[in-house]
């Protein structure tokens, strides 16, 4: 009789996985602790200002939005941003064409981007164009 060949088995080496744990909870304490978490309202953005020119005389009077820092003015009248959202549809803009559109749009100081965009938005719903006034 013939002796039977026992087949050799090679055994894998296995790769110990009992501390694995403890380095992924100790990465995840890591992480809590170097997370700063905010709330973020807005970006705060420098908008450019200018000084504008008194318009010729017999020219069309061009409405103009005026937004500093805390406050916001229409035609050189403090408002409320309502109160400017009824203005500008008061002008009736979607009927007008060409140069009748344009809105001018002046920002000063820190202004909050989320209100920036807020007026800008205003703007166009109400069928106006933007144009800014620049340096």
């Amino acid at each position: 009789m013939r002796k039977r060949e026992k087949s050799k088995r090679i055994e894998e080496p296995e790769v110990p996985t009992a501390s694995l744990v403890d380095i992924a909870f100790l990465i995840i304490i890591f992480f809590i602790m170097t997370t700063t978490l905010t709330l973020t309202r807005g970006i705060v953005a420098d908008m450019p200002s200018a000084q504008r020119e008194e318009a010729p005389p017999g020219s069309t009077k061009i409405p103009i939005v005026n937004l500093n820092e805390g406050s916001l003015s229409f035609n050189d009248r403090r408002l409320s941003f309502e109160e400017l959202r009824e203005e500008l549809r008061a002008l009736q803009l979607h009927r007008k064409e060409g140069e009748g559109k344009v809105v001018m749009f002046e920002a000063s100081g820190n202004v909050e981007y989320q209100r920036y965009f807020e007026i800008l938005s205003a703007i166009s719903a109400s069928g106006g164009v933007v144009a800014f006034v620049s340096e």
